[in-house]
């Protein structure tokens, strides 16, 4: 499903759903990712085609150059592909150097010295054809360069959001757990157990749908998901007009309302919507 870009549901939600399982999510490397997803190492390799900004032409030269041999280094990266500085940014936030061992906040800014201040692709080809662009600006990335500190979890989460779409380092939900259990958060997959009563629930969103009513009044579907499953929740127009706006983005969202089992499916009509603090 996550290869061929089947499903209803966008590639985070499926493999979120593999997370769930028990599979391992694992980042997309530069000497193992392939175009797309792939079942690899009793996991899901993300491929490199996910990666923000990253060309066609870039991801084909990627993956002949490692015909010829690994890439053994960022710098050695830069020198065999002709990628733009933006493109091998991304590679770093997506964690696809990440087998140097590195820190992401290292390998960007040595991505800034390889390329000389402004990137443009002009440059980039010049330093493909005489050498690294490094030795050109005069600065070399490898010689004298300070330690930096990994970036925190939250940071690599938001990272890879930023440039994958989704983050295999870990739940984007994990950072707002404390906040849900203030908040008496029922997890997904034991909201049937409250059926006919009033509950909260809180996730990331999934899909959404708006739709009208016969007399015009519009409402909202939502599917929200947490990491233990997915809720089925409504907004009617009523409550709908008063917290519509909130509704932005990805979340995370809390939703209260009453929770129902109509023949085994459960749903949350919701009679209220709350962003976390900070969100």
């Amino acid at each position: 499903m996550l290869a061929n870009g089947g499903g209803f549901y966008e590639a985070r939600a499926y493999l979120e759903e593999a997370r769930r399982l028990g599979v391992k999510i694992l980042l997309p490397d530069v000497n193992r990712s392939g175009r797309t997803f792939e079942a690899v190492d009793g996991g899901i390799r993300i491929g490199l085609s996910r990666v923000r900004d990253l060309r066609e032409g870039t991801l084909d030269r990627i993956l002949a150059e490692r015909e010829r041999g690994p890439f053994l280094s960022l710098r050695d990266f830069v020198n065999r592909v002709p990628a733009a500085e933006r493109e091998v940014s991304n590679l770093v936030l997506a964690g696809a150097f990440d087998a140097f061992d590195l820190p992401r906040p290292e390998m960007l800014w040595k991505v800034e010295l390889l390329f000389g201040r402004g990137g443009s692709p002009a440059r980039r080809r010049e330093a493909t054809l005489f050498g690294p662009a490094a030795e050109l600006s005069g600065a070399d990335p490898d010689r004298g360069f300070p330690r930096l500190p990994p970036y925190p979890k939250e940071k690599l989460v938001e990272a890879e959001f930023e440039v994958l779409g989704l983050s295999a380092t870990a739940h984007p939900l994990e950072f707002f757990e404390d906040w849900f259990r203030e908040k008496g958060v029922v997890p997904a997959a034991r909201l049937g157990e409250h059926a006919g009563e009033i509950a909260a629930v809180g996730g990331w969103l999934v899909t959404t749908r708006r739709v009208r009513t016969r007399n015009g009044s519009a409402m909202r579907f939502l599917t929200l998901e947490d990491r233990t499953g997915t809720v089925e929740a409504v907004l009617l127009p009523d409550v709908y007009r008063r917290f519509g706006h909130l509704l932005r983005g990805h979340g995370p969202y809390l939703l209260r309302g009453r929770v129902e089992n109509r023949h085994g499916a459960v749903t949350l009509t919701a009679g209220a919507v709350a962003l976390p603090p900070g969100a």
